[in-house]
């Protein structure tokens, strides 16, 4: 008995402790209407808080204040960690009547606004700004995150956007990696692309891309540069494009200039209007104007002068500063200026469908004369055959060229053979040196001897300008062997007056030779004759008294007529003269010269 006591005490002694611990205030599940300001929910020992639905925790709070969503463990960094892979945390929508609405915006506050820019918007404490510059479309931002500085904090690497949401709009100025400015659009209308470096461009409408491109630029406008280090030293040359590397590297204040290649006109400094194109094209002119070069290192082995052409790789000019030079082919060096140069030393045809046109208008030749010599020219000129050293030439010709581009064997044996079977061909023609002798001993100055400028240059001829003295020498045949008909006739007629002991008649009709008035003569004298009524030719012709005709002149009408004959231009002595009519000679007669 006295132990079934105790135990119905122990159990009240329970029972009343634990009503002691739901005594009022305490939570009902169906309200409170007596919580005061000391009223609790929760644990008041380091014992996580858990709420749960459907016996599945759904948040905690831990001892330390971290509140858990999603899950049991929330990060320690966290005041909230939020875990789901099928939901996301959705931030309160409103218009901008309701945002602005808001009484007393706490600094940090993030909305999202459904009109007027929708987007995310945060209160700086001073107003409302967007989450992001441009509030069109936020998901870009799926790779960075909201309101995150872009600093890559220790790692290196921070993602601006996401491969497959790529930003549709990007707005800025200037852009810098590893220190370096490698994007520019200061200034009025200028790009550069690349590490530049430039933060003295005051120039406008330039483009510049590659590393260093455009570095110096200052007040230069209207530039192009593609490539590492082109237009590097540029400062105020405009309207100039540069594309590869280093090209017009070192031009300054240039203007008006093409450069296509890595290292074209590398060197010029303030020269203008050149075009290069190809590697190496018009390297080393640096003081330079209106050159074009076309092809691998054309016109690169001098500084080149004024208005030159080189079309070609490797071609060029065998000292500096040349003018109005035109060179054409593979390794075509011009040897003096303004000279045309076609084809290297192994080049065999020259090939068209129409002959050279040499300008020829009388109204621009000046101090015209007739003193060409013909066949005394001719007969000294010794015609020759003879193979040409093509290899010799060629290797004169690029002595001062500088060292020859590193060909391909391929290439170098092409070349070789073309050398050698030149030099293999049998050549009709003159030595420039010969013809030159012969001309400087008539006193002919030759306009077809191409003599050497200096000592870098070689002799050449121009063989279209001995069809000139060629010309002349027909011509002199031609009057030599008019002469000697002449002359033979005129002897006949003289045999047949010394037969005959009188003059010498062909009879024709109405056609006579009467003797000059007055005989002797001195200055002039005239000669009477009459002709037929009809004939096809008449002539009167003077010989010395060796048979030599000395002169000829056409005399014509019907009947009588004379012919006043000058003297002045013969010497004293004894002279004939004869009448002819048609292929018939009428007479002769003697004529006395005092």
């Amino acid at each position: 008995m006295k132990k079934c006591l105790l135990s119905a005490a122990a159990m009240l002694a329970l029972l009343t402790a634990a009503m002691a611990q739901n005594s009022s205030p305490y939570w009902s599940l169906a309200g409170n209407s007596g919580a005061s300001a000391t009223s609790k929910l929760g644990t008041t020992n380091a014992i996580p808080l858990r709420l749960l639905t459907n016996n599945i925790e759904r948040l905690r709070i831990t001892p330390n204040g971290a509140i858990g969503i999603g899950t049991v463990g929330p990060a320690a960094s966290a005041k909230l960690d939020i875990t789901s892979t099928t939901s996301g945390l959705l931030i309160p929508r409103m218009t901008l009547v309701q945002r602005n609405a808001i009484a007393s915006p706490a600094a940090g506050l993030l909305i999202y606004q459904t009109d007027s820019g929708p987007g995310f918007y945060y209160n700086t404490g001073s107003g409302w700004v967007p989450l992001r510059g441009a509030v069109t479309n936020l998901s870009n931002l799926s790779a960075t995150a909201i309101n995150q500085s872009l600093v890559p904090a220790g790692t290196g690497v921070v993602d601006l956007g996401a491969p497959d949401r790529s930003w549709r709009n990007v707005h800025a100025y200037t852009y810098y990696i590893g220190g370096n400015k490698v994007i520019d659009v200061t200034g009025a209308n200028n790009t550069f692309v690349g590490i530049t470096g430039n933060r003295v461009n005051t120039g406008n409408y330039n483009t510049f891309i590659g590393a260093s491109a455009g570095l110096n630029n200052s007040s230069g406008g209207g530039n192009i540069a593609i490539g590492a280090s082109a237009l590097a030293f540029g400062q105020t040359g405009v309207e100039n494009v540069a594309v590869g590397r280093s090209s017009l590297y070192l031009n300054s204040s240039g203007a008006y200039n093409v450069a296509v290649g890595n290292f074209a006109l590398l060197g010029n400094v303030s020269n203008m209007q050149n075009t290069a194109v190809g590697y190496g094209a018009l390297q080393n002119t640096t003081a330079s104007d209106g050159n074009t070069s076309l092809g691998y290192q054309a016109g690169n082995n001098y500084n080149n002068g004024y208005y030159n052409c080189f079309l070609g790789s490797e071609t060029g000019t065998n000292a500096a500063n040349y003018y109005n030079v035109i060179t054409i082919g593979h390794g075509t060096i011009a040897t003096s200026p303004s000279q045309v140069t076609i084809g290297n030393s192994a080049t065999g045809q020259y090939r068209a469908y129409a002959n050279w046109s040499n300008i020829s208008d009388g109204r621009f030749k000046k101090d015209v004369r007739e003193n060409v010599p013909g066949l005394s020219f001719i007969n000294k000129l010794k015609a020759v055959t003879y193979h040409l050293d093509a290899k010799g030439i060629d290797n004169f010709l690029h002595k001062n060229a500088g060292e020859k581009s590193k060909a391909a064997t391929g290439q170098a044996d092409v070349m070789d053979k073309a050398l050698t079977e030149k030099g293999q061909v049998l050549q009709s023609g003159f030595v420039a040196q010969d013809v030159e002798k012969a001309a400087k001993e008539l006193g002919f100055n030759f306009s077809g001897v191409d003599a050497p400028k200096d000592g870098n240059d070689v002799y050449g001829l121009r063989y279209a300008e001995f069809v000139v003295p060629l010309v002349k020498a027909v011509q002199e045949l031609s009057a030599l062997s008019k002469d000697k008909d002449e002359e033979i006739a005129a002897l006949k007629a003289r045999l047949d007056a010394i037969e005959k002991g009188k003059s010498s008649a062909v009879s024709l009709t109405n056609a006579t030779l009467d003797q000059n008035l007055p005989n002797p003569a001195s200055g002039k004298t005239t000669i009477p004759f009459n002709l037929p009524s009809t004939y096809t030719r008449a002539q009167i012709r003077v010989s010395d008294s060796e048979g030599k005709l000395l002169k000829a002149v056409d005399v014509s009408g019907k009947g009588p007529g004379k012919l006043d004959l000058d003297l002045n231009n013969l010497a004293a002595g004894t002279y004939y003269y004869s009448l002819y009519v048609g292929a018939g000679l009428v007479a002769t007669r003697k004529l006395v010269r005092n």
